[in-house]
């Protein structure tokens, strides 16, 4: 029977207290608790970084600390294991609330074009609600894992978790709406001449439009004034045969 006490610390992982206990050094690993309201903590989940058929790989669990976010080298909450017989650290990103309830947003492209638009999914997951967000006010009827975005902006999901009991933000996505691109141009050939205009070959004098694909779908439109300069026979000379 393992007799040592646990170690137990409490971290906030944005918008709820987190209680971790440190199991002892036998069985070893993390449990993670809710403890938001103390006198009723909700049981978040169990880690453990041991294998239960050969000695390995984290063994006996002793000493616990976590890091902030704003003080750990990746941006994330993380808490540390000291494991006393194996000589290991086990070490634990902390996800926010939004990012365990599948709150973490992805699109087909960063830029649209005016009056084009990209689909934001998120994975979503079992027990929890979702709610889109432009700017950070909500977009209505905007509740499902997917929202097709026709503006620009920084868009995020309020996520709610019955099964993981909390909510949270997600991390925003940044769309970009760039505007189609209008030109004019001059050009002038000599008669005779052939002036290649993307697949055009003019020959005339005029006025002609061509248009410009993008990576990001944002056409440009180029509009070009082609002059004709006409064929030069040189001087003129008089004979006077009188």
């Amino acid at each position: 029977m393992d007799l040592s006490i646990p170690n137990i610390t409490t971290f906030t992982v944005s918008p709820a207290l987190i209680s971790f206990a440190k199991i002892g050094e036998r069985v070893g690993g993390l449990m993670i608790f809710n403890v938001e309201n103390p006198t009723t903590p909700i049981y978040v989940g169990y880690a453990n970084n041991r294998s239960t058929t050969v000695s390995g790989l984290d063994l006996g669990a002793e000493g616990i600390i976590t890091i902030s976010a704003e003080d750990s080298p990746n941006g994330n909450n993380i808490v540390i294991l000291a494991n006393e017989i194996s000589s290991t650290l086990s070490i634990y990103q902390l996800n926010s609330c939004a990012t365990a309830a599948g709150g973490v947003i992805t699109s087909n492209s960063n830029v649209i074009c005016s009056g084009s638009s990209t689909t934001l999914s998120i994975p979503g997951s079992t027990g929890s609600t979702y709610q889109w967000q432009l700017n950070g006010q909500e977009i209505p009827n905007a509740t499902g894992t997917q929202y097709v975005a026709s503006s620009a902006g920084n868009y995020s999901v309020l996520v709610n978790s019955t099964i993981l009991s909390c909510s949270g933000v997600s991390a925003t996505k940044n769309i970009i709406a760039l505007s189609p691109i209008n030109n004019s141009v001059s050009a002038s050939i000599n008669s005779g001449q052939t002036y290649t205009f993307g697949s055009q070959n003019l020959t005339n004098a005029g006025t002609y439009n061509n248009v410009f694909a993008s990576a990001n779908n944002c056409d440009s439109t180029v509009t070009l004034n082609l002059t004709v300069n006409p064929e030069n026979y040189g001087d003129t000379i008089v004979f006077d045969l009188n």
